[in-house]
């Protein structure tokens, strides 16, 4: 316990002695062909075609750090005073963008005074991956995190939801174990992914049941019956934008419009997607998929694209034909699709396993994770261990507060329709 209390204290005396960080970026000099600097997020039309550059070339992609999301994001944020860009420049590359991670600083997440540095992702976002060059990974997590520890941040860096199981990983390990840094996997998430040489009906056959199979059949027969029934895929700029439109009117329709949930009832989420998918569908980047039924909608999925990865962003159904399962035959389509481009080679669901509609449909799984880092090389373990002990805690305090709310929720829903009754 002494020792325990000793670290705590070395953790609130780290962060008590460095100042606010400055409003323009700082450079951090390396003695190699690699440079760092730490540019405020509110300065990324600076690094904006370098970013995307970066983007389109990155091992692992990540569309939610493209600088299109990033830029988005950003302009909902009431205050950018806390947000950074962690960038890692090749000098031996002509001076290209060898990696990039946006993170903030997040005040008293393990108590007061206790400030952590934390990988950034907005609402929005999905996975937390940062953006770096095949070949480059162990040197831009060498260089970005001297970069950190040399400047006015908290020591300790979480980062959410990253990929656990590619070159990513190898290189932050590679850079932590020969820097003496302390890393821990906080948490571990098994995400459900899309890659394979079948085609798209050979995929299907082998993922779906064939009494799962018989069923959809069964209900494109039905609503085939119902009026003129058609899958059809937006990917010009005009077109995509009009789709997503659609899009906000079906999700808008269902329980997420009832629960306020839906894009549309949120401005601040409106905005996002809005500025967001035009400018990726500028870029030919947005794939909107819909199963309509005399022109209406009944099922829609918008997939976004980074480099040769497409990410399943979102998707929606007539809950009034709910029993036909429209959005699993949409998403059916979209795989056959997706399997069908030669410049997609995989692609994120953007859900968990155990998800409803994903997990029967792709069979792939890759792992994310949440990691905890001491910026610092050679830094102290018991600080370190004390870091990932309050992380670990307050988790462990959020779920159960979440278990709950929901019981407490399904409870009053319960008294209310007994009431109604």
């Amino acid at each position: 316990m002494i020792e325990q209390n000793t670290a705590l204290r070395q953790l609130q005396d780290d962060h008590a002695t460095r100042t606010a960080p400055r409003a323009g970026g700082s450079g951090v000099a390396q003695p190699s062909a690699f440079t760092a600097e730490i540019l405020p997020l509110s300065e990324i039309d600076r690094v904006y075609a370098p970013l995307q550059a970066l983007a389109d070339t990155a091992c692992e992609p990540n569309v939610f750090f493209e600088p299109i999301a990033l830029k988005a994001a950003m302009e909902e944020l009431r205050t950018t005073s806390r947000h950074f860009l962690v960038l890692v420049w090749d000098g031996a590359a002509g001076g290209t963008l060898a990696g990039a991670m946006p993170f903030e600083i997040v005040r008293h997440r393990w108590g007061p005074f206790l400030a952590v540095t934390q990988g950034w992702n907005h609402k929005m976002g999905v996975r937390g991956t940062p953006l770096i060059r095949p070949g480059r990974t162990e040197a831009f997590w060498s260089h970005a995190l001297d970069a950190i520890a040399a400047g006015p941040f908290p020591r300790m860096l979480l980062i959410h939801t990253m990929a656990w199981d590619g070159e990513g990983r190898t290189g932050l390990s590679a850079a932590c174990g020969n820097s003496g840094r302390a890393m821990s996997v906080i948490d571990r998430t098994s995400v459900i992914t899309l890659k394979t040489d079948l085609d798209g009906e050979s995929y299907l056959c082998k993922t779906i049941s064939g009494r799962r199979r018989r069923r959809m059949r069964k209900a494109l027969a039905e609503l085939g019956a119902m009026g003129t029934l058609e899958h059809r895929s937006y990917r010009e700029e005009g077109e995509t934008i009009s789709a997503f439109m659609r899009f906000l009117e079906l999700e808008a329709a269902g329980w997420k419009g009832r629960e306020g949930t839906a894009i549309r009832e949120k401005p601040d989420a409106l905005r996002f997607f809005t500025k967001a998918i035009s400018a990726f569908a500028r870029r030919g980047q947005v794939q909107i998929d819909t199963l309509e039924l005399d022109g209406r909608p009944i099922g829609m999925s918008v997939v976004v694209q980074s480099s040769d990865m497409a990410f399943c962003w979102k998707t929606s159904y007539d809950e009034a034909l709910a029993k036909y399962n429209p959005g699993y035959l949409t998403v059916m389509d979209v795989t056959r699709r997706l399997i069908a481009n030669p410049a997609i080679a995989h692609a994120d669901s953007c859900t968990d396993a155990g998800h409803p509609l994903m997990d029967g449909l792709w069979s792939e799984r890759s792992e994310a994770a949440d990691v905890l880092i001491d910026t610092r090389r050679n830094g102290g373990t018991a600080a370190f261990a004390v870091a990932a002990g309050l992380e670990r805690t307050r988790r462990r305090s959020r779920q159960r507060a979440k278990t709950i709310y929901h019981a407490l929720r399904g409870r009053l829903r319960r008294w209310r329709q007994g009431g109604d009754a």
